[in-house]
C-alpha cells in the first residue's frame, strides 16, 4: 500500500521511501541467495577435485 506520509522531497526530487526500503530488503535477499548458491557451488568443487 501506498502511504504518503513516506515521501520526502530531496533537492526538488520526491523520493518514496517506501519504495526504497522495498528495493534495499530484494537486494539483500538476493545478496544472500547468490552467496548461499556460491558457497554450495565451491563445497561440491572442492569435494569434486
Amino acid at each position: 500500500m501506498h502511504d504518503p506520509g513516506f515521501n520526502t522531497t530531496m533537492r526538488g526530487i520526491t523520493v518514496d521511501i517506501t519504495g526504497i526500503n522495498s528495493a534495499v530488503e530484494t537486494l539483500m535477499y538476493s545478496a544472500n541467495t547468490m552467496f548461499i548458491l556460491l558457497g554450495a557451488i565451491m563445497v561440491l568443487a572442492m569435494h569434486a577435485g
